[in-house]
């Protein structure tokens, strides 16, 4: 995403490139990719390599942001941005937080290269469509209701429920 020489290090030195035609390639790379993302956005697409930290996007909640980390991603603004967010092996917790949260472009995962070694079975839960938003009541608990069930994350005591 970078450009040259982000993936062949030596690529410079073998090739004989100064280091102003280093910066040019990598800069139109990064052009050429900002464009690509524009385009796919105003397509109503999106792909994994468009999140970043200009999304606002971020790890899963912890035990002792979980309050405040719900409260940030389940404003209703936060829908019309894409979400990533890291799994926690086996975590409950995790995939709650994600179903309650998530804006419609949303991916949990490890990252751009995980692959079957790190598939959960709780990935193949089918949760339908949402039904609504997420909501908080009583404080520190979050819900959000699905086609085929509900996700429920208490942030004070740091349970999940997922009833599907």
């Amino acid at each position: 995403m970078t450009g040259l020489p982000a993936e062949h290090g030596e690529a410079p030195v073998n090739m004989r490139l100064m280091p102003s035609e280093v910066t040019a390639i990598q800069q139109a790379t990064q052009q050429a990719s900002q464009s690509l993302i524009t385009a796919l956005i105003a397509a109503g697409k999106y792909n994994w390599q468009a999140f970043g930290a200009q999304d606002g996007v971020g790890p899963a909640p912890s035990q002792g942001n979980c309050a405040a980390f719900m409260r940030s991603y389940c404003a209703p603004a936060m829908q019309s941005r894409p979400m990533t967010m890291q799994m926690t092996a086996g975590s409950n917790q995790t995939v709650a937080a994600f179903l309650i949260a998530r804006p419609p472009q949303a991916w949990l995962g490890w990252g751009w290269e995980s692959d079957q070694r790190n598939w959960l079975p709780i990935f193949d839960l089918d949760v339908g469509t949402p039904t609504a938003l997420c909501a908080e009541g009583p404080a520190g608990v979050f819900t959000r209701t699905w086609t085929k069930g509900t996700a429920q994350l208490d942030c004070n005591a740091w349970t999940a429920t997922l009833d599907f």
